[in-house]
């Protein structure tokens, strides 16, 4: 009969050697058919739905870009009206910055709506990258997948809007962007010490107040 303590050693060496085999399958097999699938699966959330009426593989325009070459078509619709409106943007990019981030600017007169960034899913609470939308395995790729293009802005209101946009590449569309949503800060006013003698507002949540569309203008 094997001892119970013999059992446990056996279980954890069993379980560390299946971790290395998968992690010796995922190096040997970055470039293989498993890893184009999942390239497909989790890069290109546009594929399907970005509304340019083909996939990637029949199409045949310009490689969108985010920086100052291609203009989006932004358009947002907010929950309590019924009306759109659209606005034409670029994305500066700043050099040399990993993530990739830089300015988001209209096209009319210049203005700059605020900073963009490519990220992770900034609301996902879990530790597991995956929980967040993100393919975090290194290696797997020649370049980090960022799933989420997120960028802050003050609407005609007043109100600090942030829109997060699903992120993708494909090889002859270039950068993919995704229906998204937009959201404000919901805020309480809590005490700042334990005497109650100053208050302080504190993000409590976000709230989702709208959609956000982002397209080439000449896919439009």
């Amino acid at each position: 009969m094997v001892p119970s303590t013999s059992r446990s050693l056996h279980a954890r060496s069993s379980t560390s050697i299946r971790r290395a085999g998968f992690r010796t399958f995922i190096r040997r097999h970055s470039r293989s058919v498993h890893a184009q699938c999942l390239f497909k699966a989790f890069s290109n959330p546009s594929d399907s739905s970005n509304d340019d009426g083909e996939g990637d593989d029949k199409y045949s325009g310009p490689k969108a870009t985010l920086d100052a070459t291609t203009t989006w078509v932004m358009r947002t619709k907010m929950k309590d009206d019924e009306s759109a409106n659209t606005t034409r943007v670029v994305f500066d990019c700043d050099e040399g910055y990993e993530p990739p981030q830089g300015v988001v600017r209209t096209v009319d007169d210049g203005t700059e709506l605020g900073r963009w960034l490519l990220c992770e899913d900034p609301d996902a609470k879990s530790e597991n990258p995956l929980d967040g939308g993100g393919l975090w395995i290194f290696g797997l790729f020649d370049e980090p997948l960022y799933p989420f293009l997120v960028f802050t802005y003050v609407d005609d209101a007043g109100v600090e809007l942030r829109a997060k946009v699903p992120h993708g590449r494909g090889k002859r569309r270039g950068t993919v962007l995704d229906g998204g949503f937009l959201t404000r800060k919901v805020t309480a006013n809590v005490n700042a010490d334990q005497f109650g003698m100053s208050r302080v507002d504190v993000v409590v949540r976000r709230e989702g107040v709208g959609e956000v569309h982002l397209k080439p203008v000449d896919r439009y």
